[in-house]
């Protein structure tokens, strides 16, 4: 029984930390409708370190071609945030609907953060 006891707090102590991480970095806004769209558009987001100690965006990653992002390789000091710059630019001929995830990888978490980029190329 002092088994169960054991396992069952445990498993709370690493779901309770586990999670603890990715807690500690938010994006601003998650999520960005750019409507319609026909020329290249800039966006920004903003990386939030809501940590106790200072981190760095390590690499973002882009699920296709059509962006180009710019952001600080210099430490965000706990409490900080920092911008994240994005030029979407649709590709001619490509018509319709659009959803671009952005992974932005920190020494903070071993998990990245997502931002989203969606709209309508016009």
């Amino acid at each position: 029984m002092k088994n169960l006891g054991f396992i069952s707090l445990s498993l709370l102590f690493c779901l309770y930390f586990g999670n603890a991480s990715a807690q500690q970095i938010r994006v601003n806004p998650t999520q960005l409708n750019l409507n319609e769209v026909s020329k290249p558009t800039n966006v920004e987001f903003q990386v939030i370190n809501t940590s106790s100690s200072a981190m760095v965006i390590i690499n973002i990653d882009s699920d296709c071609g059509c962006t180009k992002i710019n952001y600080s390789k210099k430490p965000i000091a706990a409490g900080d945030s920092t911008a994240i710059k994005v030029t979407y630019s649709p590709r001619k001929g490509e018509e319709g609907l659009f959803y671009k995830t952005l992974k932005i990888h920190t020494s903070a978490s071993s998990e990245p953060i997502k931002a989203i980029i969606r709209g309508s190329n016009k």
